[in-house]
């Protein structure tokens, strides 16, 4: 036990130790990585265009030429069409610049309004503090004092300004050729990515192992495929959002509209604040350009009808499956990407995400990331009803039964819900985690759910045929065994099969003489880890050495671990059958017992739509 600690240990700090290099060499090599994340991810997005002129019977190399051809002219269009804008922006900034001013001096000069308001506030304070501040006595002025010296003239200098026209012309070229050289790298990362795409993967995989071919290739492939239609969905909702703006921004009269809405459109990647960015500029020109403040309104307006359309019309018919990362995963690695690579690293932050998310979901050693990023529940819905009792919050333990009943039927709430809630709390009872008064709470809170939806679909026993019930659930020892046995009554009446549940306060004797006088057709013993087949044992074999020819059957419910071998010793003691699941348990009853006939449970039952109201006042 001491050795396997220490093993874990090591391995965590391991983990640690990784993932601080990692981030370091992530940081170093920044200059380097940056262009190759970029030409992963268009490998991403134009891979699926070159298999599929593959298809169609154009050989690799020419297929590669066209879609890289395609992507550097809509890039270069782009491109000029941004460069042409700018030129025309710089010929009217002088006229933004007057246009800012006039309306500065308005607000100045304004003698009503809330900004007239405060800078009279503002110059009453000032005048009261200056009129009641006075004058140090070590600054007073002494009238015997000697005269000042007289003062020497300060030398001029007329020195060239650092930003001259021969230096800005060097930092635009420096710049310039810098892009074309990042530009180029990522080209040819990009060729060569979609020339050699299995050869890529085939030694992904002979890094990680070839005895993980399964677990490397599927990762590769829930990678590229979720990412590549991340990619490609959020192209074509931010080109339109921003095509929306710009022509909403031509019809207002606000000039350079296409540049706008190209910038609205690409501030749209940076997570749930790019369009209100892109907002912010378009109002923030709007602003400079129109002297009123119609204008800036409409298009404030028309920001927020865009991101409408496009948030409840178009995300949702095209993103029909999400990146599974969650909001606050998004969040935080918006902001961790760009710490670490600045606005390149916001922009891939999303698509870098997923990439890590899906790492952990296949890699038993990143799984933290999974755990971390993922938009699924970390938590079964058993241990998220157990977690809402041990709190006492009771109004969030019944609206979970009501959102699970929503979607599944009531078997599937005892067994996916409130059957591993018993176990766990049994576990945690016995392990000393719990006191007697909190164990006591939580079954008292699952005995009233299986009451009040007993209310609302159960069938009375007396109002079935037979009179004796033909199957008698036994608890194996204590309370959590009882309520697990009347989730399976409950389950067997709405079925159509009469059944009874004993108490587990008497003792085994007199269980086996109830039991003997009801003589049913099937006796379910019902028992809930950890020492569930221990107690179910000895209780197949009192019944088994009194009532030979009774049928017995054990459910130990949830022990998947241990059913084997539980089911080798209650075999031996007497048991004919042993089951871990209610469903499995509700089909072997079906097998063995006759039902009711379907009139009468028709009759007698409520519709199912009903039961999604547990707890509700």
């Amino acid at each position: 036990m001491a050795r396997n600690e220490a093993q874990q240990s090591n391995t965590q700090v391991f983990t640690l130790v990784l993932v601080v290099v990692c981030v370091a060499a992530l940081y170093l090599a920044k200059e380097v990585l940056i262009p190759l994340a970029l030409a992963t991810l268009l490998t991403f997005i134009l891979a699926p265009l070159v298999d599929r002129l593959e298809r169609l019977g154009l050989w690799r190399v020419p297929s590669i030429t066209a879609v890289v051809l395609f992507a550097l002219t809509v890039i270069g269009g782009v491109t000029y069409l941004v460069a042409e804008e700018l030129v025309d922006l710089s010929g009217n900034l002088p006229a933004y610049e007057r246009t800012i001013t006039g309306k500065v001096h308005d607000l100045k000069n304004s003698t009503s309004g809330p900004l007239a308001k405060v800078q009279q506030i503002v110059g009453k304070l000032g005048r009261e503090f200056s009129r009641s501040t006075p004058l140090p006595e070590d600054n007073a002025i002494d009238d015997k004092a000697s005269p000042p010296e007289t003062v020497k003239p300060i030398p001029v200098e007329i020195v060239e300004p650092a930003g001259s026209s021969l230096g800005f012309l060097g930092d635009l070229l420096s710049g310039a050729f810098g892009g074309l050289a990042t530009v180029g790298v990522v080209m040819l990362f990009l060729v060569f990515m979609l020339a050699s795409r299995e050869d890529l993967r085939d030694r992904l995989i002979r890094l990680v192992g070839p005895d993980q071919i399964t677990v490397t290739t599927q990762a590769l492939d829930d990678a590229a495929r979720r990412v590549s239609r991340y990619l490609r969905m959020q192209l074509i909702i931010n080109a339109g959002f921003g095509l929306m703006l710009a022509v909403g921004l031509y019809f207002i009269g606000l000039p350079n509209a296409l540049l706008w809405g190209l910038v609205a459109g690409l501030l749209r990647y940076i997570p749930y604040l790019g369009a209100w960015l892109g907002a912010a500029v378009a109002v923030a020109i709007s602003l400079a350009v129109f002297d009123g403040w119609t204008q800036p309104l409409l298009i404030l307006g028309l920001v927020v009808v865009a991101e409408l359309v496009t948030g409840n019309l178009l995300e949702p018919v095209l993103f029909h499956s999400s990146t599974g990362i969650s909001t606050i995963g998004i969040l935080v690695a918006a902001v961790f990407w760009t710490w670490l690579w600045g606005g390149m690293g916001l922009v891939l932050s999303t698509p870098l995400t997923v990439c890590l998310s899906v790492l952990g979901r296949y890699v038993p050693q990143l799984e933290f990331f999974n755990v971390l990023l993922s938009d699924e529940s970390v938590l079964h819905p058993g241990a998220q009803f157990y977690q809402r009792l041990l709190v006492g919050d009771l109004d969030g333990a019944r609206a979970l039964v009501d959102t699970h009943l929503k979607e599944k039927s009531v078997t599937e709430l005892y067994e996916e819900m409130l059957l591993p809630a018993l176990s766990l709390t049994t576990q945690d009872a016995y392990r000393g985690n719990l006191t007697p008064e909190k164990r006591d709470f939580i079954y008292e809170n699952i005995r009233e759910v299986l009451d009040e939806l007993a209310e609302l679909e159960a069938i009375p026993a007396e109002q079935l045929a037979g009179g004796k019930p033909a199957v008698v659930c036994v608890p194996a020892r204590d309370a959590s065994d009882e309520i697990a046995a009347t989730m399976l009554q409950q389950r067997l009446l709405a079925g159509g099969i009469t059944a009874e549940v004993l108490s587990s306060k008497v003792l085994v004797s007199e269980l086996v003489d109830q039991i003997a006088e009801l003589s049913p057709h099937v006796v379910f013993i019902s028992s809930v880890p950890p020492f569930a087949g221990r107690y179910a044992s000895n209780l197949c074999k009192r019944l088994h050495s009194r009532l030979s020819d009774l049928r017995i059957f054990v459910a130990i419910w949830g022990d998947e671990a241990h059913q084997k071998t539980a089911e080798q010793r209650l075999r031996g003691a007497g048991a004919e059958k042993v089951v871990i699941a209610l469903s499995d348990a509700l089909a072997l009853v079906d097998r063995h017992v006759p039902s009711v006939p379907k009139a009468v449970i028709d009759a007698q039952s409520v519709k199912t739509e009903a039961v999604g109201q547990v707890g509700a006042p």
